[in-house]
């Protein structure tokens, strides 16, 4: 069920309506079974799957608080069975291939039978939930839940279990146990946000996949023009399919009178590498760090520890977002850029001099242009569906011909490229939303109306929401 489908806005407004009837102490139940339903409708192994994962998340939990001194094994325990989960249905079946490859290579063809495992949507996201769920609380750092329906109701939340935010307890479960009351004015600015959040995916991000598809999915000859166009095109679809999508799910959930974190800031006006993963899924961003980063020992054992700290911090980030040698290119080109970063910044941040010129225009633009070239080109192996594909390319964008005259095919996806990068100059951090909250009841009204016109008169041809596949 797309949240841009006619199906998924009859639902919410059915769920809207349950919600804001139903008694307070009655509103986890009401999500559970709008949650239930939700991932039904992706298939029934993957909500087994997560209704499985949260029972042992919830056992470990209930466990670990009567049990301190068993908090060790059993989170071990649990944490093994969540990833062993996740690996068993998302990399077995890559695994397997490469194995059955290199048999091949050694005279033992069908060494090992295909699984033939397919990862169900929402995984990656859900075990990666509950595992934060699990680590905070062996930690101390939030009480075990002792509510399972309302537990429940936290794994299956339907805004956001297919794309994010991964929610922290202490970000959702509190407002579980304590059901907000209706605010008109939290109401409206989630209509807006959601809005806004359609318009990103149906209007920009889907009259870009053309283009992106024309380049990456293609097999004949490529210009540089053409490769340049389709690769910024990409890191332009990227964004608005995946902060669209996060908008509407933060929408749709303060329709609901819930907050889910913010997940992107801006991320393509970054002035470095590090900066970018500040501002880009941030959810994602900060899990690494505090549950991978942080515990292969950070930055505290030397700069080299340090650097492969963050290689093998971002090459997990890769195999997250996929079961491809593609991905974990992707993440250990991360990985180098941050390890690259953090070494230049060891070299000079205490240079006398260094403050001053870090502040000024000049270097912010060209560290911004920097930075989004780094991630443009990274973004090619993301997108690409192998590794010859994405050498394909990247030989077109720096050994092609520099051709315009096939350009006139791109004219839709440069329209929206130049629509995103207006956005991303003229936008500065929540101003939309302060803006939308100044204007009077009518002028909202008004804007409601030429966002839903503009979804109507401009939508591209629909494309699938490219994160579900993670």
């Amino acid at each position: 069920m797309a949240f841009t489908s006619y199906s998924y806005l009859y639902f919410l407004l059915l769920v809207i309506l349950l919600r804001w009837s139903a008694p307070r102490r009655a509103v986890p139940a009401v999500l559970l079974a709008a949650g239930t339903f939700f991932l039904w409708t992706f298939g029934t192994l993957g909500l087994a799957l997560l209704l499985g994962a949260a029972t042992v998340a919830f056992g470990a939990g209930l466990g670990m608080a009567r049990r301190p001194d068993l908090r060790r094994p059993l989170l071990a325990s649990a944490v093994v069975l969540l990833i062993g989960n996740l690996a068993l249905f998302k990399y077995a079946d890559f695994l397997v291939r490469e194995l059955r490859a290199l048999g091949a290579i050694a005279g033992l063809p069908g060494l090992l039978p295909q699984p033939g495992l397919v990862a169900p949507v929402a995984i990656s996201f859900f075990t990666f939930q509950l595992v934060a769920y699990v680590v905070e609380v062996s930690r101390g750092a939030w009480p075990a839940e002792r509510d399972f329906l309302r537990f429940l109701a936290y794994a299956t939340f339907f805004p956001n279990v297919v794309s994010g935010p991964i929610v922290r307890p202490a970000e959702l479960l509190p407002q579980l146990a304590r059901p907000a009351r209706f605010d008109a004015e939290r109401f409206s600015a989630s209509v807006f946000l959601f809005l806004g959040g359609a318009f990103k995916k149906v209007v920009l991000a889907d009259a870009l996949a053309p283009a992106v598809g024309g380049v990456f999915d293609a097999t004949g000859p490529l210009g540089a023009a053409a490769a340049w166009v389709g690769a910024f095109a990409f890191t332009a679809q990227l964004y608005c399919d995946f902060s669209g999508y996060t908008d509407m799910a933060r929408g749709a959930a303060g329709m609901l009178g819930f907050d889910l974190p913010l997940n992107f800031r801006l991320p393509y006006l970054s002035t470095n590498i590090a900066e970018f993963w500040r501002r880009w899924h941030i959810s994602l961003s900060f899990w690494l760090r505090d549950y991978v980063y942080i515990p292969l020992g950070g930055s505290r054992r030397g700069r080299l520890r340090t650097y492969l700290h963050l290689l093998a911090t971002m090459a997990i980030a890769g195999l997250w977002h996929g079961a491809a040698w593609t991905m974990v290119v992707w993440g250990l080109l991360h990985g180098a850029l941050l390890a690259l970063h953090r070494a230049f910044r060891d070299l000079v941040a205490n240079r006398p001099g260094f403050v001053r010129l870090r502040a000024s225009w000049p270097w912010k633009v060209g560290g911004a242009l920097l930075t989004l070239l780094c991630v443009n080109f990274a973004w090619v192996f993301f997108r690409a569906a192998s590794l010859r594909a994405a050498g394909r390319v990247l030989r077109a964008m720096f050994a092609g011909p520099f051709a315009v005259a096939g350009l006139a095919e791109f004219r839709s996806a440069l329209v929206a490229l130049a629509v995103v990068a207006a956005g991303h100059a003229l936008v500065a951090g929540d101003a939309p939303m302060r803006a939308y909250r100044a204007l009077t009841p009518a002028l909202r009204g008004l804007l409601w109306a030429a966002l839903i016109l503009a979804l109507f008169w401009f939508a591209a041809p629909p494309a699938a929401f490219y994160y579900v596949m993670f």
